[in-house]
């Protein structure tokens, strides 16, 4: 019985495209979800006024994602996997600056 895990990643600062590094990703069929998710920023809890706030939480679900680590994962998948995301990055990055 293997167990997957999750690694995280987080992604630059200046990073506001966190969906078009998954998706980069995805193309290259590696999967990827968000970091975290705050449900209290969800739609069904618009009208809920929260008494303080929760800054990390948010600049992790906007900044971070997940892919897959499992047990027996090998070295090259591993590598592709972070040239992978180095390269969805990068070009996330420079197609921001060319706006």
């Amino acid at each position: 019985m293997s167990a997957a895990l999750q690694k995280g990643a987080a992604l630059p600062c200046d990073m506001q495209r966190p969906a078009a590094v998954m998706q980069a990703m995805l193309d290259e069929g590696i999967s990827t979800r968000r970091g975290i998710v705050c449900a209290r920023l969800e739609e069904v809890y618009a009208t809920v006024t929260m008494p303080f706030q929760l800054r990390e939480s948010e600049l992790a679900q906007d900044q971070a994602i997940l892919f897959p680590l499992f047990r027996g994962m090998s070295q090259r998948d591993q590598a592709r996997v972070a040239i992978q995301l180095t390269k969805a990055c990068r070009a996330v990055e420079c197609s921001t600056v060319a706006r």
